[in-house]
């Protein structure tokens, strides 16, 4: 067997020249932290999603602002899908809330309404709602859910950036919701994240305690030339974006409809590479819904002749880089105890850990890379 010596990762950055570019004005004006760039950004992202938006410095830092200001803290629920990534339950946890675990669907991976039901209880505040790889959770149901029971959505949109659910973009679909631009997000500034929500009293909360409880910005206090320090009337955080990271964002934010034609291409080749292996599930979004594909993630069954170890050790061995796809998260570490959680608590979000393995999807990948992961998975079956 030849095994390429050019590697292909998980993800790749969608960037060229003109974002090094895009960072020159930065040097040029000495404005380096949040200031001018970041207050565009969120201009173009609220035209993006088509609610408001501030900035700041995470996915989990804009969730944990939205807890925040909804005033939910210690002795409060919050009802957390089980298959997810770690943050989701940390940035409840960290309010001092309790995140309350419930299923998910097999098909798509995303947060089983009926389960979230089933979980409720007289502490619960909100329910989180994330799009899993970027396939939109099931809004219309998770909304009911809430609109019934007096309860605030958040969506966890860390991967959903460009997907959308009845037409609608992801993060205007709850009450709230947060991106992430990690490298493995659709776009990214290498960190980084985006509060989004109709409700502007929510915002202006989170925009102070992103900033240490200031309400007024240091780029505000230099531009009205004011030297003495703002009121501070909230315990805030360092949830700062800088303006290195918007300009990255602002070179891709246009790009968005591209990039994402792209991973929705992608996807549909790797459905029609797979269709006729036996054992083997993808993820599939619920109808209605549209996904960006952050990731996509393939499901080994009873039937598949390789186990997802195997696979992931073959792709890594051709040069590939596969992955775990997600996290039990009440079976992590920091929550075993917490939660009591036993194996076969949850099992279809146990069973999609074990079972997936997610390969490479990014907007830069060449058709030749996704012939050679093609190429790698079919060979366990030929």
């Amino acid at each position: 067997m030849t095994v390429a010596t050019e590697r292909i990762p998980i993800a790749r950055p969608y960037l060229d020249g003109d974002a090094a570019d895009a960072l020159r004005p930065c040097f040029e004006t000495g404005w380096i932290t949040m200031g001018p760039a970041v207050a565009e950004f969120e201009a173009e992202m609220q035209r993006t999603i088509g609610v408001p938006a501030i900035a700041c410095s995470s996915c989990t830092a804009g969730m944990h602002l939205a807890l925040l200001a909804w005033g939910i803290g210690p002795g409060d629920e919050v009802i957390v899908p089980a298959f997810s990534f770690i943050a989701s339950a940390h940035a409840v946890a960290c309010t001092g809330a309790t995140p309350v675990f419930c299923e998910v669907d097999p098909d798509s991976g995303q947060i089983d309404p009926q389960s979230a039901a089933a979980v409720l209880g007289d502490r619960t505040r909100a329910i989180m709602a994330v799009h899993m790889f970027g396939l939109p959770a099931p809004m219309r149901e998770i909304n009911e859910l809430a609109r019934v029971h007096g309860l605030k959505v958040l969506e966890d949109a860390a991967c959903a950036l460009g997907a959308t659910y009845d037409g609608v973009p992801c993060g205007a679909l709850g009450d709230a919701g947060s991106f992430s631009f990690h490298p493995r997000k659709v776009i990214t500034m290498g960190e980084g994240g985006t509060l989004t929500s109709a409700d502007t009293d929510l915002l202006d909360h989170a925009k102070a305690q992103r900033n240490h409880g200031a309400r007024i910005s240091g780029f505000d206090r230099h531009q009205s030339g004011q030297g003495a320090y703002p009121s501070f009337d909230l315990l805030g955080f360092n949830y700062r974006l800088t303006d290195l990271q918007a300009r990255l964002g602002l070179v891709q934010l246009p790009q968005l409809d591209e990039i994402v034609g792209l991973r929705r291409a992608q996807a549909a080749r790797y459905f029609a590479a797979f269709a006729d292996l036996e054992g083997v599930r993808p993820l599939t979004a619920p109808k209605g819904c549209d996904p960006c594909w952050q990731s996509f993630s393939v499901h080994l069954l009873e039937g598949a002749p390789v186990s997802p170890e195997a696979l992931r050790e073959h792709l890594n061995t051709r040069g590939i880089q596969a992955v775990q796809s997600g996290q039990v998260l009440p079976a992590a570490e920091y929550y075993r105890e917490r939660t009591g959680w036993q194996p076969g608590a949850f099992p279809v979000a146990e069973h999609l850990v074990a079972s997936g393995v997610s390969i490479p999807l990014f907007a830069g990948m060449t058709e030749a890379e996704q012939q050679r992961v093609i190429d790698g998975v079919r060979e366990c079956w030929s």
